[in-house]
C-alpha cells in the first residue's frame, strides 16, 4: 500500500513559509493540488481551505493545519536589528545561530540569521551563561538600519530557512507539524472512494495559536464524524526511556488516546484499529501529556462530534529540524483511504 506518494509535494509544503495569520504560500499549494481533483474548494474567511468529495452518507471531517511556529517583527533598532514576537512555541535552545526567512508584506524574501546574545558561545574556561530567553534572540539581516527599514516593517513574518531532505525511510525539515499530516490529508482526499460518504477536507489556519481555523471551519462543516490529523512527539532517542517515548519512529500512525485537549472517542478509535489490522496497517497508540490539536475543536464543535486523532511520530517537534518516517506516514494515508467509507458504520455512543 502507499504506493506513488508524492514526497516532492511534501517538500513543497515543508519550504512553504506561513505562520498563523499568514498562510498564503501554503495554502497556494494546497489549492493547486485540489485544482486536479474535480470537488468545490471553498476559502472562508478566516483562510481555511475547505473541499468536499460525495453527495451520498454521513459527512465525515479531516482537519490538518496549513500554519507553523514562527515569529513576526516587533521592532526595528537604530542599527536594523530585529527583534520578534513568538507565534507559536519555540524551544529556545534549538534557534541560536539559525538561518531564518523575512517574509514581508509584498512576498520579498529576505535570509538572515537567528541569533542571542553576542553571536560566540561562551570559552570552556569561561562564567556559565544561562540560556537565553526568546525576548533576548534578534534576526540580522546584513543591511543597515535605512535598508532593513525600506522592505521591513512590523508584523513581518519570520520562519526557519530550512531545505526539506529524504532519505530511504524519512524526511526531514522545517514545519513537518503540520505539513506531514497536510501532505496525508491531500493524498487521502485524492484516493478516497466517496460512494457511500461524504468526505470534507480542512487545512487549517492559526492552529499552533489555538486551533482558531478549526473551530471556525468544524461550526460551518457540522459534520457527523470528524479525524484531528497532526504529528506528535517521538522520543525515541537515546538519553530517553522506553516509556517517555510516547510513539516510535517506523512503528506506523498513531491513534490518539489522550492529550490535553481532548479524550477521543474510544469506540471510533477501536474500529479504527480493527480496520487497520484487517488491512495490515501498521499502527501505535498514542498518549501525549501535552498538547492540543484540531480534533478537538472539532470535537467540541456545536453539539458535539465523535471524533478522534491520528498523528504522525515526529522526532525534534517544534525545532529548525524535524524528522518523520516515510512508513508512518504512508500508513497514516493508507489508514484513512481504508477507514473513511467505513466511519458510521457502528455506533460509536454508548
Amino acid at each position: 500500500m502507499n504506493q506513488g506518494l508524492d514526497w516532492d509535494l511534501l517538500a513543497h509544503l515543508s519550504e512553504a513559509p506561513g505562520i498563523g495569520g499568514c498562510e498564503d504560500a501554503v495554502r497556494a499549494v494546497v489549492l493547486d493540488f485540489l485544482a486536479d481533483i474535480e470537488v468545490d474548494v471553498t476559502v472562508d474567511n478566516l483562510g481555511n481551505v475547505i473541499a468536499v468529495k460525495g453527495t451520498n452518507g454521513p459527512l465525515i471531517a479531516m482537519s490538518a493545519h496549513m500554519d507553523e511556529i514562527g515569529f513576526m517583527v516587533s521592532h526595528i533598532d537604530e542599527d536594523g536589528f530585529l527583534s520578534l514576537q513568538p507565534v507559536g512555541f519555540w524551544e529556545a535552545k534549538t534557534l541560536n545561530a539559525q538561518q531564518v526567512t523575512v517574509t514581508n508584506s509584498a512576498g520579498l524574501e529576505l535570509l538572515g540569521t537567528i541569533q542571542a546574545g553576542r553571536g560566540v558561545p561562551p570559552y570552556p574556561d569561561g562564567p556559565k551563561v544561562e540560556q537565553a530567553t526568546i525576548q533576548e534572540f534578534y534576526v540580522d539581516l546584513g543591511l543597515d538600519h535605512d535598508q532593513v527599514h525600506d522592505v521591513v516593517e512590523l508584523g513581518d513574518m519570520v520562519t526557519m530557512h530550512r531545505q526539506f531532505t529524504q532519505t530511504d525511510t524519512t524526511v526531514s525539515g522545517k514545519a513537518l507539524d503540520d505539513r506531514a499530516g497536510l501532505f496525508a490529508m491531500l493524498e487521502a482526499f485524492r484516493r478516497v472512494d466517496t460512494t457511500d460518504v461524504q468526505v470534507a477536507m480542512v487545512a487549517s489556519v492559526q492552529e499552533e495559536v489555538g486551533c482558531r481555523g478549526a473551530e471556525v471551519a468544524a461550526y460551518l462543516l457540522n459534520a457527523d464524524f470528524a479525524i484531528g490529523l497532526d504529528v506528535t512527539q517521538a522520543i525515541d532517542l537515546p538519553p530517553a526511556k522506553p516509556r517517555e517515548s510516547v510513539t516510535r519512529l517506523h512503528h506506523g500512525v498513531a491513534i490518539k488516546l489522550f492529550d490535553k485537549s481532548m479524550l477521543p472517542n474510544r469506540k471510533l478509535n477501536r474500529h479504527l484499529r480493527d480496520i487497520a489490522e484487517r488491512n495490515s496497517i501498521p499502527y501505535q497508540l498514542e498518549v501525549l501529556p501535552v498538547g492540543g490539536q484540531d480534533g478537538a475543536s472539532f470535537q467540541q464543535s456545536r453539539a458535539g462530534i465523535v471524533a478522534t486523532t491520528l498523528s504522525i511520530p515526529t522526532r525534534y517537534l517544534h525545532s529548525p529540524n524535524e524528522r518523520a518516517s516515510k512508513r508512518d506516514i504512508g500508513a497514516m494515508v493508507d489508514l484513512l483511504v481504508a477507514a473513511l467509507p467505513e466511519i458510521g458504520t457502528r455506533s460509536y455512543i454508548g
